[in-house]
């Protein structure tokens, strides 16, 4: 998906404005997709509907964060691990999500938060 990377400071009106520059520059339409330029398992993924979600969410989204096309579909993650002093690593997992389980967020909303736990047998 296309994305642009935001460098975010200041008063909540410069983040704001930077934001919606950010996302009328790109064409992205809506809804899209703000999230922290880190990877944290899906944390902080937040998709934005309408533009009042997307002011407050550039008013609270951490300082490097990143602006994406939103895609429907199903949702995969990549766990990928390099231990020190090595210079790459390997990518050992990619479970797919089930979107009632996912960590994503509509904004303004209560999050789905974590699995529930496996079934004992």
């Amino acid at each position: 998906p296309r994305f642009v990377k935001l460098e975010l400071h200041g008063p909540a009106a410069r983040r704001i404005e930077r934001v919606v520059a950010a996302h009328e520059a790109g064409a992205f339409g809506y809804p899209v997709v703000g999230k922290p330029d880190i990877g944290e398992r899906g944390e902080g993924v937040t998709v934005l509907r309408t533009p009042e979600e997307l002011a407050r969410w550039a008013a609270e989204a951490p300082r490097e964060s990143i602006l994406q096309e939103y895609v429907p579909g199903e949702e995969y993650g990549v766990f990928y691990v390099r231990r020190p002093g090595e210079s790459a690593g390997s990518i050992f997992s990619t479970p797919r999500r089930s979107t009632s389980r996912s960590r994503t967020r509509t904004f303004g909303s209560t999050p789905f938060g974590p699995a529930a736990p496996a079934a004992s047998t």
